[in-house]
């Protein structure tokens, strides 16, 4: 006995209520998932003796990320480098990559995000914040003396615009790298793809940060989605 798989199309009329269900419909409902199957495992149907459709990679070496629901972007490196931040003087904004070799450099742009909702306010505090972004910092054991306090803020630089600022201390003092996260709610952002920079400021010396995690997300409202200009959930909603 074959097995069919193919993604095919279930058109209204075949499925509408009170209707009888017949042989195509049931060919075309069983076809879809067994490819379905084939492409979320990444092994024959369930009676086949062969694949015929291409399982999506998420292996750690070749696969895609997976995305959740509401997330724009996100990215790690565990406790490796991700970004690496290094300041050539005090009291500046710098790019949280802009320790790296040349090679690497993102030209003032770390990451693209594509929205689907409105165009965020005319200024902070924006009236329609629509993006959320949690970043987790590294701070190694720094030199020097006294504590520095370093501030961060988003870089929309699609639309020339930047989120609120958030603060953290990077001790003198200590034995270990110390793991901190900041949370920023009022990340401009427009329909469309979007540039972002991660930016960090220091009152004074040069410590290094570690930027080793970043997730953008759609912002919610009280129903848990974020409605579009058109009244309708960019990603779905209850």
């Amino acid at each position: 006995m074959s097995v069919y798989r193919w993604f095919s199309e279930l058109v209204n009329e075949m499925v509408e209520g009170n209707q009888w269900l017949d042989t195509e419909v049931l060919f075309r409902a069983t076809s879809q998932a067994n490819a379905l199957y084939e492409f979320i495992f990444d092994k024959a149907a369930p009676g086949a003796t062969s694949q015929a459709i291409q399982g999506h990679d998420h292996t750690a070496t070749q696969g895609g990320r997976v995305v959740a629901r509401g997330s724009l972007y996100s990215g790690g490196a565990g406790q490796d480098q991700f970004f690496k931040w290094e300041p050539s003087a005090a009291t500046t904004w710098y790019s949280a990559d802009n320790a790296n070799s040349s090679s690497k450099q993102r030209s003032g742009s770390l990451f693209w995000a594509y929205c689907s909702g409105t165009t965020t306010g005319a200024s902070s505090p924006y009236t329609t914040p629509v993006a959320w972004l949690h970043v987790r910092v590294l701070k190694p054991v720094p030199g020097g003396a006294g504590n520095k306090t370093v501030s961060a803020r988003i870089n929309n630089v699609t639309l020339s615009k930047y989120s609120e600022t958030k603060t953290f201390t990077v001790a003198a003092g200590g034995s270990s790298p110390v793991s901190e996260s900041l949370d920023f709610v009022e990340v401009p952002i427009q329909p469309g793809w979007n540039e972002f920079d991660i930016e960090y400021q220091t009152d004074k010396d040069s410590p290094v940060v570690y930027t080793t995690h970043i997730c953008l997300m759609e912002a919610a409202d009280e129903d848990g989605c974020y409605e579009s200009s058109t009244g309708v959930s960019p990603l779905g909603g209850v």
